[in-house]
């Protein structure tokens, strides 16, 4: 319990600073204490919604519902493909799982720093239902289904309170729905990790709060070249340990 509020707490700051990332932080740093991934999952979808949730209700004047309520629909559709393959993924030893999430991080972050992006107003109709599609997918299947919709908006003119109010709003929907299916799925210990998560929303709206306040002294672009180098030493780490196992 003491590693899971640290856990929870780190990547609370680290969402707070960049607007993102606390699931591709904080699950993988789970399954390592020992739990299921479906549980990690449940956890960490649990304290998101509770963030997300309150960024939702303080910035719903920003909140783009045009684009928002596509963008949920597409998501709910591929998120019970994403749980299927979950299902499947659980019964995995430990260790392939560690090995498993290191190689979706890494990938994940080399698409980030590699993938060069020109912002503009809008994007073909087609590339918007590829991300959503994605996001849910990964959403479902390993409970990281941030980085596709964070690719997206790099490629938007928005604003950073524009952007903040459609994750917000996005995970403040999934998340929830996230939880039942796995729940119906898997069964009532992703209830009981559901709690745990809920149990740990003070210590994740204050590490919120403080990666809020730490995001006005550290240049964004500084702290996500750092996170991204952290997550490929985890990513790293985990196959490594995988292999040795």
């Amino acid at each position: 319990m003491l590693f899971t509020g640290i856990i929870l707490f780190v990547a609370a700051v680290v969402q707070g600073v960049v607007g993102f990332a606390m699931a591709i932080v904080a699950i993988p740093l789970l399954v390592w204490t020992g739990l299921p991934l479906s549980e990690a999952i449940a956890i960490s979808a649990t304290s998101t919604f509770v963030q997300a949730l309150t960024g939702m209700v303080k910035l719903r004047h920003a909140i783009p519902w045009s684009i928002v309520k596509p963008a949920v629909i597409v998501r709910l559709l591929a998120l019970p493909i994403g749980i299927l393959m979950l299902i499947h993924l659980d019964g995995i030893e430990t260790s392939k799982i560690k090995a498993f999430l290191g190689a979706f991080i890494i990938l994940l972050v080399l698409f980030q720093v590699c993938l060069k992006i020109e912002p503009r107003e809008a994007l073909p109709t087609k590339w918007n239902y590829l991300a959503f599609a994605c996001s849910g997918l990964f959403a479902g299947m390993v409970g990281i289904g941030g980085p596709p919709l964070v690719l997206w908006l790099s490629a938007h003119r928005w604003s950073g309170e524009k952007i903040k109010a459609f994750l917000f709003a996005n995970f403040a929907v999934i998340a929830p729905v996230s939880i039942l299916l796995i729940w119906i799925s898997l069964g009532d210990s992703i209830l009981a990790a559901a709690g745990t998560g809920l149990m740990f929303a003070p210590i994740v709206i204050v590490g919120t709060l403080v990666g809020v306040r730490l995001g006005t002294h550290i240049p964004r672009e500084l702290f996500r070249k750092i996170l991204f180098c952290i997550l490929i030493v985890l990513g790293l780490f985990s196959i490594t340990i995988a292999l040795i196992g």
